[in-house]
């Protein structure tokens, strides 16, 4: 049975913080991102032959050597089924806006501390923390960067890459696509994280929910953190395989039919290229459920005139229904709870994100997974950053709010 999709998230205030019960799902998340890394950039998913073709692994790498970490920040819904995570960022922005929600100084300080745990994990002691020339995030990397060198002293500068001198003897922290730079740019002296480009493809979870790849995906991940990844992430399939009739096994929940073929709003079509400018900020998400079944069916048969949007082998994945914010959304507003002025990170503001929810309020969750490959550690931010809008996609745009939370063990009260 489905519930409610309008099912509400129990209002849990403490310190001027949302709290939210999410600390065993980043405990188990953090367990499997590493060999999921490891399989991502391995010989086992290169070598497939169909999962290698598939994967954006023609795209160039960056810098002059593999990835020292990573920050990976999932994109997760909460759901009346749990935690669901829809996109897996190795790319992600946040950071600033993270620090700017806060209320307090030792939080404030507790993320920081933990970013400068994680460089040093890299053996790292100077970063550039690098944006493009088209970018909307300059702002925020300049507020994560003093508050990093304000309150502890390290060694980190805000650049724009096409600009910028910057030196070999330090990390470039990457915060921009190619699609961003106004040149070619060259980066073979330079250490950079995230260099591959493909770990940002979602591409990804249709290789999780592949079940002929089972055997492979245990032996890789581990039979527990494959559970979980299955469980957590959403359902998703190629949609070639779907069209075409090549995955028999692919049937909706009751066996009738297959998937997205006739219930289009259960299903979300996304693309899966990386580094153009389409493959961030929900451009390239199509909602079935926000089209007609004739629009739909034309993004299945891959002849809609958006097409392009959706690149070469686009994914279905089955859409998650989020809970209902809108408590947290209206203490907001009343001014119980911080929020990032998205005006001093360069993002407007409309009269939707002012005003008492009108609608149910999708809530996305972010929460920094801080990988190292030198220590094997991967250690994660005490606090999160969610963005509230009253719409199916959650991003922040003018009429979104952006907040922090503090996950947590206990049960929401």
């Amino acid at each position: 049975m489905t519930l409610s999709p309008f099912t509400a998230v129990p209002l849990d205030i403490e310190d001027d913080l949302a709290v939210l019960p999410f600390a065993a799902f980043s405990r188990q998340f953090a367990q499997a991102l590493a060999p999921l890394i490891r399989f991502t950039l391995g010989p086992a998913l290169r070598d497939h032959p169909k999962w290698g073709r598939r994967m954006p692994f023609d795209v160039p790498r960056y810098g002059s050597a593999p990835s020292s970490g990573h920050v990976c920040r999932p994109d997760i819904l909460l759901t009346a089924q749990g935690p669901k995570v829809c996109e897996m960022d190795f790319v992600p922005a946040g950071r600033g806006w993270l620090l700017a929600a806060l209320p307090g100084e030792s939080d404030r300080l507790a993320v920081v501390e933990e970013f400068a745990k994680w460089y040093a994990a890299l053996g790292e002691s100077r970063v550039y923390y690098a944006t493009g020339t088209v970018t909307q995030s300059r702002e925020e990397t300049g507020l994560f960067a003093r508050a990093m060198r304000e309150m502890l002293g390290f060694d980190i500068r805000a650049v724009d890459i096409d600009t910028d001198r910057i030196g070999t003897d330090g990390l470039v922290d990457r915060l921009f696509y190619r699609s961003e730079l106004a040149q070619p740019l060259t980066l073979d002296r330079h250490r950079v994280i995230t260099a591959e480009p493909w770990l940002d493809s979602k591409m990804i979870f249709a290789v999780l929910h592949d079940r002929e790849m089972t055997a492979l995906l245990e032996e890789s991940l581990g039979r527990e953190n494959l559970s979980f990844l299955r469980q957590t992430c959403v359902e998703s399939y190629l949609v070639e395989d779907v069209r075409d009739g090549v995955r028999e096994d692919i049937r909706t929940a009751d066996g009738d039919s297959v998937p997205g073929l006739q219930d289009r709003g259960e299903w979300v079509m996304k693309a899966t290229e990386v580094e153009n400018y389409w493959s961030w900020g929900s451009r390239s998400v199509v909602l079935g459920r926000t089209h007609t079944q004739e629009q739909w069916d034309a993004y299945l048969r891959g002849t809609s005139p958006h097409q392009k949007m959706l690149g070469h082998r686009p994914v279905l994945q089955r859409f998650a229904e989020s809970l209902d914010f809108a408590g947290l959304w209206n203490a907001a507003i009343d001014g119980s709870l911080k929020t990032s002025d998205p005006t001093a990170l360069g993002k407007s503001r409309d009269l939707t994100s002012r005003r008492p929810a009108q609608e149910p309020v999708v809530g996305r969750l972010g929460l920094s997974f801080l990988v190292s490959h030198v220590t094997g550690e991967v250690g994660v931010s005490p606090l999160g950053n969610l963005c509230l809008r009253q719409n199916p996609l959650a991003h922040m745009e003018g009429d979104a709010l952006s907040m922090a939370f503090r996950p947590s063990p206990r049960a929401p009260r």
